[in-house]
């Protein structure tokens, strides 16, 4: 299973995540801001990072260069945001990631996760991609 890092400043948004995405197995930490998922991707890189856009005072993006210019982005990195699809489609393609618009449909979660996993079980030794697509 999926190593998964929820960024969201939301509580319930973060705890929804958890519920079903630990529910379907996979492994879930938390964080609410971009130094908090910055310390967690330090201490271990996930195999998927979910990404609020409207953090509180912060831009969620704002963490991918720092993983960039860091330890690198995890195998996959997903914006997620209650903003019009255009303008989240237009950020993610500006960060070259993927994007679920909130609130999320859960067959396009169970889709990302499924290739996460593949990409997980191809790759056992945990090393990620440097490019979060």
């Amino acid at each position: 299973m999926a190593d998964v890092l929820v960024v969201d400043d939301e509580p319930a948004m973060r705890l929804l995540f958890d519920l079903v995405l630990r529910a379907d197995g996979h492994r879930v930490r938390q964080a609410a801001t971009v130094e908090q998922a910055l310390l967690a991707s330090a201490e271990q890189r996930p195999d998927l990072l979910l990404l609020d856009v409207n953090l509180a005072g912060q831009r969620g993006e704002t963490l991918i260069p720092l993983l960039d210019r860091g330890i690198g982005r995890p195998r996959r990195v997903c914006l997620v945001s209650a903003q019009p699809a255009p303008d989240l489609a237009a950020v993610a393609a500006e960060h070259d990631v993927r994007w679920l618009s909130k609130p999320v449909d859960p067959a396009a979660l169970q889709r990302l996760l499924v290739e996460v996993e593949a990409e997980v079980a191809a790759e056992p030794d945990g090393v990620g991609q440097r490019r979060g697509r």
